[in-house]
């Protein structure tokens, strides 16, 4: 599960305070203001044992408070909603959730970085402004995420998060060489959570 759905695009700023701890401060307070987005995008999964890469496409919204509606439009239609109450629930064709077992640390993930709660993420990831991007480089920002737990490293190298005034791009890395990018077109409002 952790393949399929991956962190999301927030909006973001660069800060005056250029040390990591001081950037990534500034980022959760900004996120943690963030009401509501929508948008598109475009993921790609590269497997090792496949000669060409999975491809899919959609939108998404998120409402602080409410959660996340993922929508997988190609190449097969999905609805999958991250909600702090339901968790990770697929939502199937006459609008019953139905909860994904094991989908805790996707839903930590997600409402994490949409929301800039990212105590919960230090339970799980180290997270890091990567030293030498910074606003005085064209005001491009990453953060990497990196497991601090084994059973998680065994399934996760790192996740990169990438942007300007918005997240555009996260790349899960897996330990073995697999990986799945995601590319972000964001507004910053939309359609109502349902």
């Amino acid at each position: 599960m952790l393949t399929i759905l991956v962190v999301g695009p927030v909006p973001a700023v660069v800060f005056g305070d250029e040390s990591p701890a001081g950037f990534i401060s500034g980022l959760a307070q900004r996120l943690a203001k963030t009401g509501q987005l929508e948008g598109t995008f475009e993921q790609t999964r590269y497997i090792s044992v496949l000669s060409i890469p999975l491809r899919s496409s959609g939108t998404f919204t998120y409402q602080r408070g409410e959660g996340i509606v993922w929508r997988t439009l190609e190449p097969v239609a999905s609805v999958v909603r991250i909600s702090p109450d339901q968790g990770v629930v697929v939502v199937d064709d006459r609008n019953n959730p139905q909860p994904v077992p094991a989908s805790e640390l996707v839903g930590v993930i997600f409402l994490g970085v949409f929301s800039g709660d990212f105590s919960r993420l230090n339970d799980y990831f180290r997270v890091e402004h990567e030293q030498g991007v910074t606003a005085r480089e064209g005001d491009h920002w990453e953060l990497r995420l990196t497991p601090l737990r084994k059973q998680l490293a065994e399934h996760l190298r790192s996740i990169a998060i990438a942007g300007t005034q918005l997240v555009e791009s996260i790349t899960l890395l897996e330990p073995n060489g697999d990986r799945t990018e995601i590319v972000f077109e964001t507004t910053e409002s939309g359609e109502k959570f349902h």
